[in-house]
């Protein structure tokens, strides 16, 4: 009986010393010092697209920023210790500063102090694409890359930001973050203009920084490539053969400048015209001006193969154009478009000469009255928007109206 009561005796007391014990350790907590709401400014982050996020000790229910003067609330409607501040900031600006003037614990309402987060936003996206502008012999299967500089936070956008004039079905890889290429469905028509565009600004392709393309568009005109390719070959006899492959399709005799006045090497043809006047001076020093050259293929700056009545051909006798009777050179501007290449051999079958390079003093200069072609692909050749157009190629000034 008395072991008994005992036992009874001491589940009280150690009830009541429970009992004490919860009670003082309440009573502690209740006199302890909140911690204070902390912003980790070394956790913050600055994205051009997105704003500035923040980073803080504890959930907040109220944020209040200023920036380039303006002061702005951003309240939440949860609890959370991290958050986007909606801050519109420039593209490529190495000193962002945002103060954030206060903010407000979740639970007790405590107040974070005023603090000045410094930072910098990358420079804009740069594409650097291939095919580049007015790039010929353009290969038709592609594929035709984009190389960005930083990686792509959106990859799967590219492709609805790519088109085609004419339009080109096809899709995008991306090989790195920073590299995608377009594959087109199918082969693109042989040397014919076309013009790549990517569309820019923010609803584009976004680097992982919330960098973007800062213009509206990326246009880049291209011509495909070809089978077909022109030989000139100097000699005895002078001569121009067309091939598609190995097949010759036109063959003629030709005149090349006197004085090694044409250049050797490998060329394409750059613009065409139905008629050009043309004026400069011959290798000898005499000056001519000759209106309504035809059938103008022009190849390098002052270098052209076109129409011109002699009594003969095979032999040098011009300034340094490649001269064809009229006849031939109709026919074959109407076989060759702009980007079809042409290679200008010496006798020897060489394309490079030390004697041969762009004569000045026997600068053909091409300027007035002349009509510009229709290439196959439906524009003006020479000049993608048909309107007049004035330009100068390495001392030649060619007006294509």
């Amino acid at each position: 009986m008395m072991r008994s009561r005992m036992s009874v005796v001491r589940s009280v007391l150690l009830l009541i010393l429970a009992a004490l014990l919860t009670l003082f350790l309440r009573m502690l907590s209740s006199t302890a010092v909140a911690e204070p709401l902390k912003l980790l400014v070394p956790e913050s982050q600055f994205n051009t697209l997105r704003g500035v996020e923040v980073f803080f000790s504890g959930p907040v229910r109220d944020v209040r920023w200023t920036y380039d003067g303006k002061t702005e609330d951003t309240p939440l409607t949860k609890p959370t210790d991290k958050l986007w501040l909606p801050v519109q900031l420039p593209q490529g600006d190495s000193a962002v500063q945002v103060r954030v003037d206060s903010a407000i614990a979740w639970n007790d309402g405590a107040q974070m102090k005023s603090v000045v987060l410094k930072g910098s936003t990358p420079a804009p996206l740069h594409v650097t694409t291939d095919p580049g502008p007015w790039q010929l012999q353009v290969p038709r299967h592609g594929p035709y890359t984009f190389q960005f500089s930083a990686p792509i936070a959106n990859p799967q956008q590219l492709v609805k930001e790519i088109h085609f004039s004419p339009n080109v079905p096809g899709h995008v890889k991306w090989l790195t973050p920073e590299l995608a290429e377009f594959i087109p469905s199918k082969p693109l028509p042989s040397t014919t203009r076309m013009v790549l565009h990517l569309d820019g600004g923010p609803h584009s392709v976004v680097g992982v920084s919330g960098q973007f393309l800062p213009i509206h568009e990326v246009t880049r005109p291209f011509v495909t490539a070809t089978s077909q390719y022109i030989i000139v070959r100097e000699g005895q006899p002078e001569t121009l053969t067309l091939y598609r492959g190995n097949k010759i399709e036109f063959e003629s005799l030709c005149n090349t400048g006197v004085d090694n006045a044409t250049p050797l090497g490998h060329f394409y043809i750059r613009f065409k015209a139905t008629h050009l006047d043309m004026k400069g001076t011959n290798p000898n020093g005499s000056h001519y001006n000759v209106p309504d050259v035809k059938w103008v293929m022009a190849i390098d700056g002052n270098i052209a193969i076109h129409g011109f009545p002699r009594q003969s051909y095979g032999f040098p006798q011009s300034a340094g154009c490649v001269e064809l009777p009229v006849p031939h050179a109709a026919k074959l501007f109407t076989m060759v478009h702009v980007g079809t290449p042409v290679t200008i051999e010496g006798p020897q079958g060489n394309t490079s000469n030390s004697a041969s390079n762009n004569n000045s003093s026997s600068a053909a200069n091409v300027s007035s009255g002349s009509t510009a072609s229709v290439d196959s692909s439906g524009s003006t050749a020479g000049n993608p928007s048909g309107s007049t157009v004035t330009s100068t190629y390495q001392g030649a000034s060619v007006a294509n109206s």
